[in-house]
């Protein structure tokens, strides 16, 4: 099961497990910033108006739009490995893809050039070389 918390200032989403006995245990998956002054719609809820917590890109769309950089903006109070947020993020390309980005030095977190086991957090800015 999954839970989601809010304490005003940030939103926690738990996994919850529960044993054979009936003893049940959380771990926190992720946990986001709260955004000011919105309001809870009521109704039933449509997954189109949702927004995701990361974005979904596919780079065959891109080059053929004509871009030559993707630049992502993250935040998070977790620390994870850039490799794992782009293969997240890139929905047209493999990890084994992904890491040629980071062998042939197109990938850098914050105008740094680095490594796939480079681990992110806090404000960062992605930018990739197409």
């Amino acid at each position: 099961m999954r839970r989601q918390n809010a304490n005003g200032k940030n939103i926690h989403h738990f996994a919850i497990y529960k044993c054979d006995s009936g003893h049940t245990w959380n771990q926190k998956i992720e946990q986001f910033k709260t955004i000011e002054h919105l309001e809870n719609k009521r109704g039933s809820f449509d997954s189109t108006e949702a927004s995701s917590a990361h974005c979904e890109v596919a780079i065959e769309t891109l080059l053929a739009e004509g871009y030559e950089m993707l630049e992502i903006a993250f935040e998070s109070t977790e620390k994870i490995r850039v490799d794992k947020l782009l293969s997240k993020s890139i929905l047209d390309r493999s990890r084994t893809q992904l890491s040629r980005f980071f062998t042939e030095e197109r990938v850098t977190v914050n105008d740094k050039i680095v490594s796939g086991c480079y681990k992110i957090s806090q404000k960062s800015i992605i930018k990739i070389k197409l």
